[in-house]
């Protein structure tokens, strides 16, 4: 995720002034990247329950940082994507055998030890990957929110 710091040690009226003016364009900076990212996540072709889990884990990071990150191990693995793994192990859970309904047709699939291999792989997922996404409106949001501060 990306991530700026801004450190100071201010001294003086002028100095105060400044000061003022950079945390003020740090809380907008944060606020702007926040609902950018939010709007990124809503576009994504994820689920309605990934999305509101992804976007109950965006938290705005404290100052003096500027940004957000991700609280949530799911909304983790919602942004990143996962390999290719064996389901296989899961299903059975010590069991000999079980059965697996398939979605809402009624059809039944058996998963058992004697079960080939590979034949209960999950694909994978390349992830909704919102970070790479939004790389360049987060730099223009940062270059917007400084230029109209400083023309305050």
């Amino acid at each position: 995720m990306g991530r700026m710091s801004i450190r100071y040690h201010w001294t003086g009226t002028l100095a105060n002034r400044v000061k003022g003016k950079v945390d003020k364009a740090r809380a907008k900076i944060s606020m702007r990247l926040f609902a950018t990212w939010r709007r990124a996540i809503n576009s994504t072709g994820i689920s309605a329950n990934a999305k509101r889990r992804y976007r109950e884990a965006l938290i705005p990071y404290r100052p003096p940082r500027v940004g957000v990150y991700v609280t949530d191990y799911v909304a983790q693995l919602i942004e990143k994507g996962w390999k290719s793994f064996d389901m296989r192990p899961g299903l059975l859970k010590g069991l000999l055998s079980r059965a697996i309904p398939i979605g809402d047709s009624g059809e039944i699939r058996t998963v058992s030890q004697a079960s080939p291999a590979g034949s209960w792989k999950h694909p994978g997922y390349k992830g909704a990957r919102v970070h790479d996404r939004i790389k360049k409106q987060t730099m223009d949001v940062v270059q917007t929110v400084i230029n109209k501060v400083i023309s305050e």
